[in-house]
Parts: C-alpha cells; sequence; structure tokens
C-alpha cells in the first residue's frame, strides 16, 4: 500500500508540474478542490447506503486523490505539505489513544470514545 498511495502522489505532483503539468490542474484553486471532494464524500455515502462497495472502493480513491490535489495547491501556495499534514495526524491519533500508546487502561468502545473527547478538549485547552 505504501508503494501505491507514493505513486499516487506522484502522479498527481505531476499534474501539478509547472512547467510539464496538466493546464487545468495547474491552475487549480483550493476552493475549486474542496467542492469537489465534498461532491465526491457525497459519492461515498450515497454508495454506502446503496451496499454497492465497488463503486465505494471508486470513490473512496475519488476522496483521496482530491485530498492529494488539496495538498499540492496548499503546498504551491507554501501553506502546508502532505507530508506535514500525515505527521500532525499521526500525531494526534497517538496522543487520542493513550490506552493503545501509553498507560491509560480501556475496556469498551464508550470508554475509547470518552478517553478521545477528553484528549480533545486537553488539546484544546492547551494543555497536551
Amino acid at each position: 500500500m505504501e508503494n501505491e498511495i507514493k505513486e499516487l502522489v506522484q502522479a498527481v505532483q505531476k499534474l501539478h508540474n509547472p512547467e510539464k503539468g496538466c493546464p487545468a490542474d495547474k491552475v487549480r484553486s483550493l476552493s475549486d478542490v474542496i467542492n469537489k471532494l465534498q461532491q465526491e464524500v457525497k459519492e461515498v455515502v450515497s454508495a454506502f447506503e446503496k451496499k454497492d462497495f465497488e463503486n465505494l472502493k471508486e470513490e473512496i480513491g475519488d476522496v483521496l486523490l482530491n485530498i492529494i490535489h488539496i495538498s499540492e495547491i496548499a503546498k504551491r501556495e507554501k501553506l502546508f505539505d502532505l507530508s506535514s499534514s500525515l505527521i500532525e495526524t499521526k500525531n494526534k491519533l497517538i496522543r487520542r489513544h493513550p490506552h493503545v500508546w501509553g498507560d491509560r487502561k480501556c475496556k469498551t468502545p464508550e470508554e475509547a470514545e470518552a478517553i478521545w473527547q477528553e484528549m480533545k478538549q486537553k488539546e484544546k485547552l492547551g494543555l497536551i
């Protein structure tokens, strides 16, 4: 899977290449792609509700594609890059699961959700 994601990122980077990229992709704005992402998420929900898992697989790929487009545009605009977003997300996941990566005990899904919400609140308050 790691190679597939890397290859998809490289393909999107090629589309956004200033010299040799796609004329349409090179001028896309964050707003354009975020609107497209919203449409794709609706298609994910629709495929799931219909239990059309072959289509769900395709739509999840489209969501991922648009997220990578967003990260490339953000990089072009010097806002952030995909790596920094992934690192922050991984760190957040670890912080919010001290029952997995730490000493905290948790036995039920409800306890896990409560811990998630507690850690999220502590983050907002700047306590962690």
